[in-house]
């Protein structure tokens, strides 16, 4: 990938007010405000992704504004210069009284604006959303420029504006409109009065994707095993201090890793007295309420740590369950859109009860089945007489 120039600076709240009293005669507002990644293409069509707009440009802009502000003659257009995927991109300047051919220098004074919307991000099952696109800019470091935002009113526009020359991919984060049933993204080029450079900005492959966490995902199990994450059910012991441990057991097909987990432990029939994160895993909480976090993104199975439980002689039950804040999930490895997953789970059961007393029903799609041991630690001290 190709890296380019991105300048980002911060707008103060007095400069953001008085750029929203919006000139009719000037169009649309560009405020910079940062928030693009450059990005190689994302995956998307997945449970949990839901494409809501894509456009490669090969039928051309019927589904775009475009604003000439300048009227000089030059706007946004269709052209076959360059492109990602087809052969036909957006560029900035090929259409027009004035519009230029491939290799050209664009016109000087130029502004014009390509515009995509409403469309709506209302959905409550949406945890985030972004845009994503691909770029060409050749412009004159300085005195030219693009610039990719987005509106809730499809005329004041926040984002980042590039300069000079870059070819790369980018990704703007939409997660901040989350809940709104109108939203819109909008490109701008402008030049000033020198001389421009050829072609100037082009843009393809615009997709804007909003994500929806799916179950079974990820699941979490309480074993007694060190080496087996599914050694859920056991026998009473004497009183004595227990040692379990607890694992992610699995992954779903749509997730690669983990980064962190949230949610609190519990016992009933036994007291729990602490938990000791290893393999890499850190706790930032405190008593039952986990917080966990990992460098590395590991997957399943992988042993987070080990819970300590007191014993009182006739058996206990060590349960998962939401934290104080209703959290029993695990985020993603996404560095761009960090997902929070609902937790699938099992716990660990040795008072001979059927079936486990936390289970979620599955682990990462497959049903739960536990075999129970009916042993109790009266019969197992027969057995010594």
């Amino acid at each position: 990938m190709r890296s380019g120039v991105i300048i980002t600076t911060t707008v103060l709240l007095s400069s953001v007010t008085l750029t929203s009293r919006v000139d009719a005669a000037h169009g649309p507002i560009a405020r910079e405000i940062g928030g693009a990644t450059e990005s190689s293409s994302t995956a998307v069509g997945r449970d949990g992704f839901s494409v809501l707009f894509s456009d490669d440009f090969e039928s051309g802009l019927a589904a775009w504004s475009v604003i000439d502000v300048a009227g000089v003659g030059a706007q946004w257009g269709p052209a076959n210069c360059w492109s990602v995927s087809g052969t036909a991109s957006a560029a900035c300047a090929s259409a027009g009284s004035a519009a230029i051919t491939c290799g050209e220098s664009y016109p000087a004074d130029m502004k014009t604006w390509l515009i995509y919307g409403p469309f709506d991000l209302s959905d409550s099952s949406y945890a985030a959303a972004h845009f994503d696109f691909e770029l060409a800019l050749q412009c004159e470091r300085y005195h030219d420029r693009f610039f990719a935002g987005t509106s809730t009113d499809g005329t004041d526009f926040a984002g980042t504006f590039w300069e000079a020359t870059t070819e790369t991919g980018v990704r703007m984060d939409l997660t901040s409109h989350l809940g709104r049933d109108q939203v819109w993204i909008g490109f701008q080029f402008e030049s000033d009065g020198s001389d421009g450079r050829a072609d100037g900005a082009s843009i393809d492959d615009v997709s804007i994707v909003a994500v929806s966490p799916v179950p079974d995902q990820y699941g979490w199990s309480i074993s007694e095993s060190s080496t087996d994450p599914r050694d859920n059910v056991g026998v009473p012991w004497p009183p004595q201090v227990r040692t379990l441990y607890l694992w992610l057991t699995c992954v779903g097909p749509d997730v690669a890793g983990m980064s962190a987990a949230a949610f609190d432990v519990f016992a009933e029939g036994g007291l729990l007295l602490g938990f000791t994160p290893e393999g890499g895993f850190l706790n930032a909480g405190s008593g039952p309420s986990l917080l966990l976090a990992v460098a590395g993104c590991p997957s399943a199975p992988v042993r987070a740590g080990s819970i300590a439980v007191w014993d009182q002689g006739s058996g206990f039950a060590v349960c998962l369950q939401p934290n104080g804040d209703g959290v029993n999930g695990t985020v993603d490895c996404d560095s761009v859109n960090p997902l929070l997953y609902p937790n699938d789970h099992i716990g660990y059961e040795s008072r001979g009860f059927p079936g486990s007393p936390c289970s979620s029903g599955t682990l990462c799609t497959e049903e739960i089945t536990v075999s129970v041991d009916r042993t109790s630690w009266a019969d197992l001290k027969a057995l010594y007489r």
